[in-house]
């Protein structure tokens, strides 16, 4: 897969495409715990010696109802009062698709962007919205707190139908000497994946696969995936980045 930018042109394409995320179609319910991928990335990472310098979680749900301009309206100005503690600016239009984003910085190290899009269909508008949670290392008593807080937005914001993606990036300090894909491979074992498809390039790896651990995925052509690994050589270290079920950070 190619390299991603910001994480804004992701979500401006999976809200263009119904029911897709990103590469692919979700095929699956999301499990009711997928944060806890954060932490079994994290794990996995440091036992390796790398050190996560980074992490998100990023969630979509796409409204069914067809809404006009007014109702669009008056339904930014309804999720504005609701999450009134979040700094609001419009996005740039573009290609008719309308937007808000609102953004914290928290006490608890989170920090947090919700947004709101509107995009045409027939005579009216649907409508998607996103929440994202970032955190810039890893620390578990911290990450209890901060998972109970992610829940509970989740919770307020969607309507359980949400489409949720776990990411987690690493610095392992030193160039792998035994190669990026195979080190990619060991990761896939960690988590009994299989892979699916695969970038190998001299100084970046990216490897999907699919675990049967979890049960939500999507599908890339005919192929059902649910893991994806990248590895990157830079100034002499490397960095390893872990995502389910595809990366939506910048890698």
């Amino acid at each position: 897969m190619k390299k991603k930018n910001i994480l804004l042109m992701i979500i401006a394409v999976l809200v263009l495409i119904s029911a897709t995320a990103a590469k692919g179609k979700v095929i699956s319910h999301v499990d009711r715990n997928p944060l806890d991928r954060i932490e079994q990335f994290s794990n996995a990472l440091t036992n390796h010696q790398a050190k996560v310098t980074s992490w998100t979680v990023y969630a979509r749900e796409e409204r069914a109802a067809v809404v006009s301009n007014e109702e669009w309206t008056q339904l930014v100005k309804k999720l504005k009062k609701a999450n009134s503690q979040l700094n609001w600016q419009p996005l740039k239009t573009e290609k008719q698709v309308m937007g808000w984003q609102g953004d914290a910085q928290l006490a608890n190290g989170l920090k947090t962007k919700l947004s709101y899009f509107a995009y045409p269909s027939g005579k009216g508008f649907r409508t998607a919205i996103a929440y994202e949670a970032d955190g810039k290392s890893f620390n578990r008593n911290l990450w209890l707190v901060q998972k109970r807080d992610i829940r509970r937005n989740l919770d307020r914001i969607f309507h359980g139908q949400e489409q949720i993606f776990s990411c987690v990036k690493a610095d392992s300090g030193v160039k792998i000497k035994s190669g990026l894909i195979n080190q990619g491979e060991i990761y896939l074992k960690l988590f009994s994946a299989a892979p699916i498809e695969r970038l190998d390039e001299k100084t970046f790896v990216s490897i999907s696969a699919y675990t049967k651990t979890w049960n939500d995925s999507i599908i890339s052509g005919k192929k059902t995936m649910n893991l994806q690994v990248a590895l990157r050589q830079d100034a002499g270290r490397t960095v390893i980045t872990l995502g389910t079920p595809i990366i939506t950070q910048e890698y």
